[in-house]
């Protein structure tokens, strides 16, 4: 098919057919096994290059999908973790201790607006609470997802 569509495309091109004997052309072209050059696409080319593309951005989404359960899942045990741990109070004193660790260490952080400076401290401060959690890593939340069908 690929020799047949490159046929059609020199008869195309050829205005007022210089080629005399079309069919003849095409036989030539099947008997002398001639492919079309490399950046020729055919229909079967483009075809094929759609379905990788299509499978390409399947895996993309999966491990989008993947990547958004893992942080779903990380994001809870933190919050189970904290909630578990530490009373509001405590968890208060917790960013307090953050706050002056930081304010020491990076000094112009007490430029920082008041709001912005707590959310970062939270986030500093959960970063640090993570790293204590026993998580699964990504890869191993991968297989169990994807063995057990999840995702």
């Amino acid at each position: 098919m690929d020799q047949i569509e490159w046929g059609d495309y020199w008869i195309r091109q050829i205005a007022n057919s210089k080629i005399m004997n079309p069919i003849g052309f095409y036989i030539y072209l099947i008997k002398e096994n001639i492919h079309p050059p490399e950046p020729f696409e055919t229909s079967r080319k483009k075809a094929l290059f759609e379905k990788a593309k299509q499978a390409r951005e399947r895996q993309i989404e999966k491990q989008t999908v993947l990547e958004l359960a893992y942080d779903d899942y990380r994001a809870k045990a933190l919050e189970s973790y904290i909630s578990r741990q530490y009373s509001d109070q405590e968890y208060k004193a917790l960013v307090e201790k953050k706050r002056q660790e930081m304010l020491h260490q990076h000094h112009q952080m007490k430029y920082w607006k008041p709001d912005v400076l707590t959310r970062f401290l939270k986030g500093a401060m959960r970063s640090d609470l993570e790293e204590k959690l026993p998580l699964q890593s990504f890869e191993s939340f991968c297989r169990h997802h994807t063995a057990k069908g999840i995702i």
